[in-house]
């Protein structure tokens, strides 16, 4: 199993089980929990058990060699057992476990899974058992731990919100799982991988596994768009909607379109309760709720997933192209539109060149596409400021970059009126010695942005690391 990027975490857990804490690791399908998980119980020689597969209480006692058959006695056993052996237990998807013999007796006709839950607690606390777990399922924990009251309150020492990588690992990921399959990517190729797959590795791993032996750029965006229509990422997303209420499926597929307000998603779903089905789509992990003021924005957390629905038919929505969604939803620039819209008070950023930047709250973010150009992003701030944003995502910046950055400053200023307060230009990997040479030569107020001060952004507004 390839495994990069998750030291900090690693090593968090690892500390905390030798001191017999509890850990809970919680994040979406796909970021990473089991690999981690994995590597807590290899270095620690723990019991690790794969609730998920765990369909009965015999199932639990043929992982550890015992002969259980009710539910009640497979939990009070198992850490007994655990206890004997005097090893870490960690329990990967263990709120299926909770669900599951929340429906055996005696817990059915007791609370189910929350009964099993207030179970699973005390065992924790009178074996004194260090207790590592993760779950997919966040609506079901939500329900479990989000009052003072509810059975898993408070029993987690150390909690972990696993977030998808940053490019940069993400592109070193996708090289390393085509050499383990033999398979020959260059570089713009991984980085379409990368960013595709919103650096989540339970989807890069699929999308290289069909990849052919010598994938061009060309051939990876071919099989991306096919692996939407009819593989592997329509058959997990399509999984995921029968999962939700329609109101929850309506809604998500309205967000995927840019219907990011309450007040817009309120006009389009006439007859659903909103406020209930945006709170369920959060407690799911979903939906992120973004509010500055009295201005509320919601936000779907998977980009891929995200991207997906925006290709997908739905009734009075119309469909977009693969190469459309990119800009929209899952590339760089529509990432950096997203960390702007984030910034709900003052931020002040030193550019690459050492020219810092104040950043007001912002009030609004868009693309603008029409008559005039195209603009990758234009910020509405509170006081009144206008910055301008050009996306690049590919190697060292050129020059002609800033040229373009200059023409959509123009347009910017003819759209809204005012005068740009800043003309901000982000590549990811960085700029070329022309491109810095024509910044300081140019009569606006431009700032240079590499990963170093886009990561420093997401960290002061609390979007992931990118």
């Amino acid at each position: 199993m390839v495994f990069l990027d998750r030291e900090y975490e690693l090593e968090i857990i690892e500390r905390g089980l030798r001191t017999k804490s509890r850990a809970l690791v919680k994040g979406l399908r796909g970021v990473g929990k089991t690999a981690l998980l994995k590597e807590v119980s290899s270095r620690l020689r723990a019991i690790y058990i794969d609730c998920s597969m765990i369909l009965r209480p015999r199932h639990l006692g043929y992982v550890l060699k015992e002969n259980w058959s009710e539910s009640y006695e497979a939990l009070e056993g198992l850490f007994k057992k655990v206890a004997d052996l005097g090893k870490p237990l960690v329990l990967d998807e263990f709120t299926d476990l909770l669900e599951r013999f929340g429906k055996l007796k005696p817990y059915r006709g007791m609370g189910g899974a929350s009964a099993v839950a207030s179970h699973f607690r005390g065992l924790v606390e009178a074996y004194e058992v260090p207790v590592a777990v993760a779950t997919t399922s966040l609506k079901t924990l939500y329900e479990l731990t989000e009052r003072y009251s509810k059975p898993l309150a408070r029993l987690f020492d150390i909690v972990i919100t696993l977030k998808p990588l940053d490019y940069e690992t993400a592109i070193k990921l996708a090289y390393l799982l085509a050499e383990e399959k033999g398979i020959e990517i260059d570089w713009e190729t991984a980085m379409f991988l990368a960013e595709v797959s919103a650096g989540t590795p339970g989807y890069l791993r699929p999308l290289v596994s069909v990849l052919p032996a010598k994938a061009t750029l060309e051939e990876a965006k071919r099989i991306v768009e096919r692996e939407f229509r009819e593989g592997y990422f329509n058959a997990l997303f399509e999984s995921l909607l029968r999962e939700l209420s329609l109101s929850e499926v309506e809604v998500l597929y309205l967000i995927s379109r840019g219907y990011r307000s309450f007040s817009d998603l309120e006009k389009r779903t006439p007859g659903i309760n909103l406020v209930e089905t945006l709170k369920s789509l959060e407690n799911r992990g979903l939906v992120e709720r973004i509010k500055y003021k009295r201005r509320v924005a919601y936000f779907i957390v998977d980009k891929t997933l995200e991207a997906w629905l925006a290709t997908r038919e739905f009734p009075g929505l119309s469909t977009m192209s693969f190469d459309r969604v990119r800009v929209s939803s899952i590339g760089f620039e529509a990432l950096v539109r997203e960390i702007f819209a984030r910034v709900t008070f003052k931020v002040t950023i030193t550019d690459h060149l050492g020219k810092k930047l104040t950043i007001p709250p912002v009030t609004r973010v868009y693309r603008y596409e029409g008559a005039l150009g195209e603009v990758d992003a234009i910020v509405e701030t509170a006081e009144n400021k206008v910055i301008v944003v050009e996306a690049y995502f590919g190697a060292l910046c050129p020059p002609q970059k800033i040229y373009q950055l200059e023409r959509n400053t123009a347009i910017a200023e003819k759209i809204t009126g005012k005068t740009v307060y800043a003309s901000v230009l982000m590549s990811y990997f960085g700029f070329q010695p022309e491109t810095l040479k024509r910044a300081e030569k140019s009569s606006l107020r431009i700032y240079l942005f590499t990963k170093k001060q886009i990561r420093e952004l997401c960290e002061k507004t609390g979007y992931r690391k990118i």
